[in-house]
C-alpha cells in the first residue's frame, strides 16, 4: 500500500473518531447544543397576536366547545319552558282513532279542567293506544296493547280511558279480580259527538260507541300518589260535564 493511501486512510478514520466526539459532546450537553426549533419560534407578544396564534391552535377545540354550550342552553331553556301534563287519558277501543280525530276532546276536557301541577296551565295528555281489531297488522295490534299494558302497570296519573263496549271488558279484567272500574262507563253522546266534529281539523267525526270510565283509585296500588287526590277529583268532574251534555 503506497504511504499517500495510507495517510488518506488514517485522516478518515481522524475524521470520523472527531465526528463520533462531537456527537457524545452534543448528546451530553456540551458546546455543540442539539438544535431545538421551537426556541427559533417566533412568540407572539401583542393581543392580536396571541389572540391569532390561540385560534391557529384551537380553532376546532374552540369552535367544540361552542357549539356544545349552545346545545346544552337551547336543551335547559326547552326543559324549562316545556308544557307539563297535569294527567294523562287513555285511549283504547277496537277501532283506530286519529289524534286529530281526538284533538276537540281533548280540548273540550281542558276547557273544563283547573291546573293541577301548578304551572299556570292546563294541559292533558292523551294516550292512543286504539286500533282496528278487524285488521290484519297482528305486530301494530301487539305493540298497542303492549303500550297499554305498560300504562296500566307504571302510568300512575292516567285515570280516565275511552273505549268501546268490547275494549272495555278487556280493561274491567285487566287489573284482577277486582276490576279496574267500579262504576259503569258514561257514554259520549250524540250532542257532544256533533258539537266536536264542528271543530275536527279533519272533519272526521268521532264513532258513536265511545265511552269514558274512571279507573279505581282507593284501595288500588295509585292511592296516595303525587297529586291523585287533584287528578281524581278532575277526571270525575269531566265524566259530569260529558254526561250533562247528553
Amino acid at each position: 500500500m503506497s504511504e499517500h493511501m495510507h495517510n488518506e486512510i488514517l485522516e478518515q478514520q481522524r475524521k470520523a473518531r472527531q465526528e463520533f466526539l462531537e456527537l457524545k459532546k452534543m448528546q451530553r450537553g456540551g458546546s455543540g447544543a442539539v438544535h431545538n426549533p421551537d426556541k427559533d419560534a417566533i412568540v407572539p407578544k401583542t393581543p392580536r397576536e396571541k389572540i391569532a396564534n390561540f385560534w391557529f391552535h384551537y380553532k376546532w377545540h374552540t369552535i367544540a366547545a361552542v357549539l356544545a354550550a349552545v346545545i346544552l342552553a337551547v336543551s335547559v331553556t326547552q326543559c324549562a319552558t316545556a308544557v307539563k301534563n297535569d294527567f294523562a287519558v287513555v285511549v283504547f277501543s277496537y277501532s283506530s282513532l286519529s289524534d286529530t280525530q281526538l284533538a276537540p276532546l281533548k280540548a273540550y276536557m281542558e276547557d273544563i279542567c283547573e291546573d293541577i301541577n301548578g304551572d299556570g296551565t292546563v294541559s292533558i295528555q292523551f294516550v292512543n293506544c286504539s286500533y282496528n281489531k278487524s285488521g290484519n297488522n297482528g305486530q301494530y295490534e301487539y305493540t298497542m296493547l303492549t303500550k297499554l299494558q305498560a300504562i296500566l302497570a307504571g302510568e300512575d296519573n292516567a285515570l280516565l280511558y275511552i273505549s268501546d263496549d268490547e275494549s272495555y271488558k278487556y280493561l274491567s279484567e285487566s287489573d284482577g279480580s277486582e276490576g279496574l272500574f267500579k262504576e259503569e262507563p258514561c257514554k259520549i253522546g250524540q250532542n257532544l259527538i256533533s258539537k266536536l266534529s264542528s271543530e275536527s281539523e279533519d272533519g272526521i267525526p268521532l264513532p258513536d260507541n265511545l265511552q269514558i270510565s274512571c279507573r279505581v283509585v282507593k284501595g288500588s296500588a295509585i292511592e296516595g300518589k303525587k297529586n291523585m287526590d287533584k287528578i281524581e277529583e278532575q277526571s270525575k268532574k269531566i265524566i259530569e260535564a260529558i254526561k250533562a251534555e247528553g
